[in-house]
């Protein structure tokens, strides 16, 4: 069927294309593609870039397991070190040498004779020893005993350790009546702090058998004997 429009041409509604109308909906998409293919392309980056942290975060997570056993032998191996360093050091501190100071206790007797020691008994000092030697502690005791031929040289011999390093707690003493001379008993303590080294030599007390310093070895005898060791 063929219409025809019977209206005047300028009462006629025009039904050709519209340019503009056209132009719109170009524009309109142009925009909605400038605004999409951007995050679209970000989106992609930023799945790209999460699917890399997910592969790395799994890789921490094997070397996690792996790591963490050694890392916590390590930590033992220091914690066991760090103790054994601690005792050898508090060892070293404390290290003591008693032929040193047995050297020194001997190159201490007094030159002008007169006493000869019976015996010499070598230890550590108690605690609560202070009040023996003028309020001075001890770290180490020589018990003596032996005989003097007077109450002077007697005297001499215990001033000489009455004195710098040492302390003398007189015990007693008895004259013997069928020889005159005097026994006695003392306590000779090496006060402590006394600068004691391995490498010290004393030289031998003038008409002292056997009193020349002895190599340096730690040790702990309980008793050393001296009987006959005289001046």
């Amino acid at each position: 069927m063929v219409e025809i429009n019977l209206l005047p041409p300028q009462y006629r509604r025009r039904t050709e294309p519209n340019v503009w109308m056209y132009a719109g909906v170009a524009a309109v998409a142009v925009t909605l593609l400038a605004i999409a293919i951007p995050e679209i392309v970000v989106a992609t980056q930023v799945g790209n870039l999460q699917n890399k942290l997910d592969d790395q975060n799994g890789q921490i997570s094997a070397l996690q397991s792996s790591v963490t056993p050694e890392y916590r032998s390590l930590t033992t191996d220091k914690e066991r070190l760090t103790a054994i360093s601690q005792t050898a050091q508090s060892l070293s501190t404390g290290k003591t040498y008693w032929s040193t100071d047995l050297a020194r206790f001997v190159g201490q007797l007094p030159q002008s004779g007169g006493v000869a020691l019976t015996s010499l008994n070598m230890h550590q000092a108690a605690t609560g020893t202070t009040s023996l030697y003028n309020g001075k502690p001890a770290d180490k005791e020589y018990d003596l005993s032996g005989t003097a031929l007077s109450t002077s040289a007697l005297v001499n011999f215990l001033n000489a350790y009455d004195q710098d390093n040492y302390g003398v707690n007189f015990k007693n003493t008895q004259r013997n009546a069928d020889t005159s001379d005097f026994t006695f008993s003392a306590t000779v303590g090496q006060l402590a702090g006394t600068p004691v080294s391995a490498a010290t030599t004393t030289p031998a007390a003038a008409g002292v058998p056997g009193a020349s310093a002895a190599p340096a070895a730690p040790a702990a005898p309980s008793a050393t004997p001296a009987a006959g060791v005289k001046q």
